[in-house]
């Protein structure tokens, strides 16, 4: 856990839950309870999930960085229409989304 540097502040509960989970899992070894010791490792794996320190789940962030930074370097290709007079910029965690399309006046509905 100690390798996870994004952690915030605000994950503090759930390290700390793993922890305790850890080391329940180690006592529930020790004392040779395997049914513990399976119920255990399912709850700790969520937890480490949750907590981006899982494999499968480390994959599906990198996957989407990924293709945030692609669609960034599309985005930053096409001309963007300025933003409104005193608007703030967008932060950089934050996507632009294109609007849709406006509809019709409704005239040509059937």
């Amino acid at each position: 856990m100690s390798a996870a540097k994004w952690f915030k502040p605000s994950d503090g509960a759930l390290v700390a839950l793993g922890r305790l989970l850890a080391e329940d899992l180690d006592y529930a070894d020790y004392l040779g309870d395997d049914a513990l010791v399976l119920r255990i490792i399912g709850r700790l794996t969520s937890i480490l999930g949750q907590l981006g320190l899982t494999p499968v789940v480390r994959m599906r962030f990198e996957l989407r960085s990924a293709q945030i930074e692609a669609r960034k370097a599309t985005e930053s290709a096409e001309a963007a229409p300025p933003a409104p007079a005193g608007a703030p910029p967008l932060p950089a965690n934050v996507s632009k989304l294109a609007r849709p399309a406006k509809r019709g006046d409704g005239g040509d509905r059937g």
